[in-house]
């Protein structure tokens, strides 16, 4: 369950900076391995797969279309209060739950966006075939949401402090018209503070974007 996503994360924690040499990152990981909270927090999630595969089902079936994410948002901003996070939801609809490290002068943001490309009426009941999970939006955005949820949860377990604050958001605004408001606001919000941004969208685990894609609104008008 984006397990590299909570490596990044834990390359946060005092063990050392972040930003360190290439040459210096395996030592590096195999330092987080040795570390009690890490491995701790790693084995969260071989012990709760069941339960976070429940969390998808349950948040997926909240519908979440375009500019109406704010049923699923109060579903988030209950799950992320629940990890022992300080949890709020902005002006803009973002919700977002804070793990504060050791300074708040420098900020991580850990993302899944909340919306779906679906409109109001659409089933999104979670059908069971096999062993896979079937729904509109079960991958965008039901997979990145459940990673959330679950990141936070195994860092609370594991009692992990970091050194840079975490902030938890599920944003709006990431399909279609919603031109990324959520996340155009959050940047406004933190700007100053911003180190890095780590986003969770869909279910594929073969690569990691590291380049900015520059989104593209376009407009068509029938005649």
């Amino acid at each position: 369950m984006k397990r590299a996503a909570l490596w990044v994360i834990l390359l946060t924690m005092p063990v050392r900076s972040a930003s360190v040499p290439p040459s210096t990152r395996p030592a590096l990981r195999a330092q987080l391995a040795d570390n009690p909270e890490v491995r701790s927090a790693l084995d969260w999630f071989a012990r709760n797969l069941a339960a976070i595969n429940e969390q998808q089902i349950r948040l997926t079936e909240i519908p979440a279309p375009p500019f109406q994410e704010a049923q699923r948002a109060a579903a988030l901003k209950a799950v992320l209060t629940s990890a022992g996070l300080d949890v709020q939801i902005d002006s803009t609809g973002n919700v977002i739950g804070e793990l504060r490290g050791a300074t708040e002068k420098e900020i991580v943001v850990l993302s899944a966006h909340l919306d779906t490309v679906f409109p109001p009426s659409t089933e999104v009941k979670v059908r069971h075939e096999g062993n896979r999970l079937l729904a509109p939006g079960i991958s965008d955005n039901g997979t990145g949401l459940a990673a959330l949820a679950a990141i936070a949860r195994a860092c609370h377990e594991a009692h992990i402090k970091p050194r840079r604050t975490i902030l938890f958001v599920a944003d709006v605004g990431e399909e279609g018209e919603g031109n990324l408001r959520g996340m155009r606001a959050l940047v406004d919000a933190y700007r100053t503070k911003l180190k890095a941004v780590i986003v969770l969208d869909g279910s594929g685990t073969d690569h990691v974007t590291t380049k900015p894609r520059r989104p593209q609104l376009v407009r068509l008008r029938h005649a």
